[in-house]
C-alpha cells in the first residue's frame, strides 16, 4: 500500500470486521469488492499510484460501513476536540453507544486517545470530501458548545473558555466573522479573560484571523481586532510588528472619524516605542493620546496615558516627573475604581521609587500592586510586581528573599510566554547571583537574558545586560570579553541616544560627569584627577593580568 500505514489498517479492520481473525486478502472478493480485491492482487507490495490506491480502499471501506456509522462520521467530522460518546450523541442527534466509536477506531475510522477519540488527518480530509456542505454540522457544534459555557464566575483555567473558543472556531469555519469576534468579546468577555491570565499567543493567533478575514474596514471590530493583535504582539515582544498593526490601526481609525480608536492605536504605539527604548517618540505620541482622552471625556483613557507617560519618563531617568505622573493616574483609577489600572500605577510607582533609592517605600507600592493583580487574577501584571519587588529586594541586600520573589516572576513569564518579562527576571536573577559572588551561575542568567532581548529587539535591555556582562568579564580577568561587551553597551546607549541618568551606573559616575559639566574649571579638575588616577589604573590592569598568568602557571592541573 506505498508504505501507507493507515491503509493496512483500514483494510484489516473491514476484514476482521466481517470474518473475524481468520479473514484473508482473498476474502475481499467475496465482499463484492471487484476493484479491491482487483487492486489487491495487482499490488504485491510494488509502490505505484498512491493516491488512486488510498481513495479505493477509503471507498470501500467507507461504503461497508452501516447508514448510521456513516451519518455519525460525517457528523463529527467537523470537531477539533477528542470527543465521546456523549458528544458523539449530542452531533447526531442520537444514541451513540460507546462500543459504537470502539467498532470504529477498530476499523481504523478513529483514534482512540486517553481524553476519546480523534480523526486521522487522513481520514478527516476524506470525510470532509464525502461530506461537500458541512454548514448544518458546524451548526451543531455550535449549539452543543454554547449548551455547555459557564459563567465567568467559574474560570480558572483556559479549559474553563475553550467551549466559547470552538464556537469562534466553527463561526470561523462558516465564514462568520463578524460574529467570531462577538465570541469573543460579548458576554463575560473572553478576550478580558485570555489578557488577564497572560494567553498573549493565542489572543495573537485569534485576532491574526479576524484581521485577515473581516469584510469590511470600517466596521469596528476591524479596528478594534487590529488594536488588539498589536497589544498580543507587544506582549510577545514581537515590538516591530506590533508598531505596524498599530499604524495601520491609526490609519483607519483617522479615516472613519473614530476617536476612540485612535486613542486606543495611539497608546498601543506609544508603549510599543517605549519598549524599544524610544522614549520621546512615545511622550510625542502619548501626549496626543492624552488630549483626545481628555477631549472625549474618558477618564480611563486618561489615566492609562497619564501611567504610560510616567514609563517613558522612567525610561528617561526623569524619576521625580515619572512620580508625578503616575500618581496622578493612580487617583483617576482609585475613583473610578479600576483595580487593573490601579495595580499598575502602584507598580509604577514602586520603580521610580526604586530608582531613588527609596526602597522600602518601593516595597510597599511593589507589594499592594501584587495584592492586588492576584486579587484580579492577572498574571503578567504580577509577574511584573514580583520582578520589581524582588529588585527593590536585591537593592536592600536580601538577597535569598530576592531570588526567590524572581523565580516565581520568572515561572509565570515563561508560563504566560511573556519574554519580555522572562529576561528581566532572569537579569534580576543575574544581579543577585553576581552579589553573592557566584559568577558562573550570574554569567548564565544573562547570557540567558541577553539572547531573548535580541530575539524582541529590547534595545535597551540588551545594553543593559552586556554592560552587566561586561564589567563580571572583567571581574573574572575576561578583560578582552569585557571590553568588548561594554563596548557593545555604549554603542546601543548612544544610539538609544538617552540622557545620563537613564544609563545603569554608579551614581559616583554620573556625579562625576554632571560635576565636569558644571563648567570649564570643574573640567579642569577633573582631568587632572584623570591624570592622577591613569597611573594608578595602568599598575593596576598590569598586577591583575600578571596575577591571572601567575595562577594559570602555577595551578595544578
Amino acid at each position: 500500500m506505498n508504505g501507507h500505514p493507515l491503509t493496512l489498517k483500514l483494510v484489516a479492520g473491514l476484514l476482521h470486521e466481517e470474518f473475524g481473525d481468520e479473514a484473508t486478502i482473498g476474502q475481499l472478493a467475496e465482499l463484492g469488492l471487484a476493484d479491491v480485491g482487483m487492486l489487491m492482487s495487482q499490488l504485491r507490495g510494488v509502490h505505484r499510484q498512491e493516491v488512486v490506491q488510498l481513495l479505493a480502499v477509503l471507498d470501500a471501506s467507507f461504503n461497508r460501513l452501516s447508514e448510521k456509522w456513516r451519518r455519525l462520521l460525517l457528523s463529527l467530522v467537523v470537531l477539533r476536540q477528542a470527543f465521546d460518546g456523549t458528544w458523539a450523541s449530542a452531533m447526531m442527534g442520537e444514541t451513540v453507544a460507546p462500543k459504537e466509536l470502539r467498532r470504529l477506531a477498530k476499523r481504523g475510522f478513529l483514534l482512540a486517545e486517553a481524553q476519546g477519540y480523534r480523526f486521522l488527518p487522513l481520514i478527516e480530509e476524506y470525510l470532509k470530501f464525502r461530506a461537500g456542505d458541512l454548514r448544518e454540522a458546524h451548526l451543531r457544534a455550535i449549539e452543543f458548545y454554547e449548551s455547555r459555557v459557564t459563567s465567568r464566575a467559574e474560570w480558572e483555567t483556559l479549559e474553563d473558555v475553550q467551549d466559547y473558543l470552538e464556537v469562534f472556531y466553527h463561526r470561523c469555519e462558516l465564514g462568520e466573522y463578524e460574529a467570531a469576534f462577538d465570541v469573543l468579546r460579548d458576554g463575560d468577555d473572553v478576550n478580558e479573560f485570555l489578557c488577564l491570565r497572560g494567553h498573549n499567543q493565542l489572543l495573537a493567533e485569534l485576532y491574526q484571523q479576524l484581521v485577515e478575514h473581516l469584510p469590511c474596514r470600517e466596521d469596528y471590530r476591524y479596528t478594534a481586532s487590529l488594536i488588539s493583535l498589536g497589544n498580543g504582539y507587544r506582549s510577545l515582544g514581537r515590538y516591530r510588528d506590533a508598531i505596524a498593526v498599530y499604524k495601520k490601526s491609526l490609519e483607519i481609525a483617522r479615516d472613519i472619524r473614530d476617536q476612540q480608536g485612535e486613542a486606543d492605536s495611539l497608546i498601543g504605539l506609544g508603549s510599543a516605542y517605549k519598549s524599544l527604548g524610544r522614549y520621546r517618540d512615545a511622550i510625542a505620541i502619548l501626549e496626543q493620546q492624552l488630549d483626545i482622552a481628555r477631549d472625549i471625556g474618558k477618564p480611563q483613557g486618561e489615566a492609562d496615558s497619564l501611567n504610560n507617560l510616567g514609563n517613558a519618563y522612567n525610561g528617561l531617568g526623569r524619576y521625580r516627573d515619572a512620580i508625578t505622573f503616575h500618581k496622578k493616574s493612580l487617583e483617576i483609577f482609585q475613583e473610578i475604581r479600576h483595580r487593573q489600572g490601579e495595580a499598575d500605577s502602584l507598580n509604577h510607582l514602586g520603580y521610580a521609587y526604586n530608582c531613588l533609592g527609596r526602597y522600602r517605600d518601593a516595597i510597599t507600592f511593589h507589594q499592594e500592586s501584587l495584592e492586588i493583580f492576584q486579587e484580579i487574577r492577572h498574571r503578567q501584571g504580577e509577574a511584573n510586581s514580583l520582578i520589581n519587588l524582588g529588585n527593590a529586594y536585591n537593592a536592600l541586600k536580601r538577597y535569598p528573599e530576592a531570588i526567590a520573589i524572581l523565580e516565581q516572576s520568572l515561572d509565570i513569564a515563561r508560563d504566560i510566554g511573556n519574554r519580555q518579562g522572562e529576561a528581566t527576571s532572569l537579569i534580576g536573577l543575574g544581579n543577585a547571583y553576581n552579589s553573592l559572588g557566584r559568577y558562573p551561575e550570574a554569567i548564565a542568567f544573562y547570557e540567558q537574558s541577553l539572547k531573548i532581548t535580541g530575539d524582541i529587539s529590547d534595545k535597551r535591555g540588551e545594553a543593559n545586560t552586556l554592560l552587566m556582562l561586561g564589567n563580571l568579564y572583567q571581574k573574572l580577568g575576561r578583560v578582552q570579553e569585557g571590553f568588548a561587551a561594554s563596548q557593545q553597551a555604549t554603542a546601543i546607549y548612544q544610539d538609544l541616544n538617552l540622557p545620563l541618568d537613564a544609563y545603569p551606573i554608579p551614581k559616583w559616575q554620573k556625579k562625576l560627569v554632571k560635576f565636569a559639566e558644571r563648567g570649564k574649571f570643574h573640567l579642569i579638575l577633573c582631568f587632572l584627577g584623570g591624570l592622577i588616577a591613569l597611573p594608578l589604573a595602568v599598575v593596576w590592569l598590569i598586577s591583575l593580568i600578571l596575577y591571572r598568568l601567575i595562577r594559570q602557571r602555577f595551578t595544578p592541573r
